[in-house]
Parts: C-alpha cells; sequence; structure tokens
C-alpha cells in the first residue's frame, strides 16, 4: 500500500463553510484532549476523509491516514485552517 499516494482537495479562504469546518476541527480536538482514545483519533480521520481525492476507495484512505506522521497529520490540519496549495502524501 506503500505506492498509494494520497491527495486531498482542501478548502481555500473562498470556499463556504470555514465556520463550520472550525467548530468542527474544535470539538475534535476538544474531545482528543478529554477522551483520549479510538473513537476520538475515528473522528478525527472522519473529519480528514471527505478531503481525500485519491485513493477513491474510502477503507484505503482511511487506511493510509491512520498511517500519517504526526508531522504530515499536523501539516494537513494545519492546511485546513489556512490557505496553502493541497498537500500530497
Amino acid at each position: 500500500m506503500s505506492d498509494v499516494e494520497l491527495t486531498f482537495n482542501l478548502p481555500d479562504e473562498n470556499t463556504p463553510g470555514f465556520l463550520k469546518r472550525q467548530r468542527a476541527l474544535m470539538n475534535i480536538q476538544a474531545n482528543l484532549t478529554a477522551n483520549p482514545g479510538p473513537d476520538a483519533v475515528d473522528g478525527l480521520v472522519d473529519f480528514i476523509l471527505p478531503f481525500v481525492v485519491t485513493p477513491a476507495d474510502l477503507d484505503v484512505a482511511r487506511d493510509l491516514l491512520e498511517d500519517l506522521s504526526q508531522v504530515q497529520l499536523t501539516d494537513i490540519l494545519q492546511r485546513l485552517t489556512t490557505t496553502q496549495a493541497s498537500p500530497k502524501v
């Protein structure tokens, strides 16, 4: 599976729903702090998953998201809250 690349279509400053995304991410971060565990991690993956373009198979994409390094995950989350180019992992 290492030869499969994750690509994303992340929102920019013109994409509607900014406050909804911010609220969702704040809730996820609070849940990760208050209730660290598998459900909190699943919530974070579920939040990022709709932004994955490839692979199209969501089960494969989920597995790849779960294999991200801390640096890669932090980069994606920062890009979800700023206006940078879509990353490839």
